[in-house]
Order: C-alpha cells, then sequence, then structure tokens
C-alpha cells in the first residue's frame, strides 16, 4: 500500500511510522536470525507477541491462530538444535 492510498483511507502518519517500524524490526530479525545472533530469536519472539496482542482486538478465530504461530516458532527458536546454532556463532572470549 502506498502512502497516497494509506492517507486516502484517513489513517493518521503515526500509525504508517509504527507499520514501518514494525516492518523493518521484521527485515533486521530475519537476517540477523539468518547470521546467527542470540538476541535475534528475543526479538522474532517480541514481534510475534505484538501480533497476537493485536490479534486479541479483531476475532477470537485470528488470536489463536497467531498463539499458536507464537508457540511454534517459540519452539523452533529454543530447542537444542536451535540453542546450538546460535551458540555457534557466539563471539570467542580472547583469554
Amino acid at each position: 500500500m502506498s502512502v497516497k492510498q494509506f492517507e486516502a483511507q484517513g489513517a493518521p502518519h503515526h500509525e504508517l511510522v509504527w507499520i514501518l517500524l514494525l516492518n523493518s524490526a521484521a527485515i533486521v530479525c530475519g537476517i540477523f536470525l539468518l547470521r546467527g545472533s542470540s538476541w535475534a530469536r528475543w526479538l522474532a519472539l517480541a514481534w510475534m507477541a505484538g501480533h497476537v496482542v493485536l490479534s486479541l482486538f479483531h476475532s477470537l478465530q485470528e488470536a489463536a491462530v497467531h498463539l499458536l504461530l507464537f508457540f511454534l516458532i517459540a519452539y523452533l527458536l529454543f530447542r537444542e538444535d536451535a540453542k546450538v546454532y546460535f551458540r555457534a556463532t557466539a563471539p570467542k572470549s580472547s583469554a
């Protein structure tokens, strides 16, 4: 959706800023997840938790789907195989 289309719907500009920030967070999260940064796991979980909260204002079915996806993502990012993957790229101590 373009900015003009967004404005035509009567939405305030601060909502557009939030949408851009959340989309940017998702992109940054994806890049750093692929690079093996452990903090990106938490950002991904926080991003998905935000979707769960927002979906509570819509239908119960949407909230249930987002909650299911939240638990699936949490499981995949924090199981033992994933912990090894994210630990392997941690910076090594020089001591």
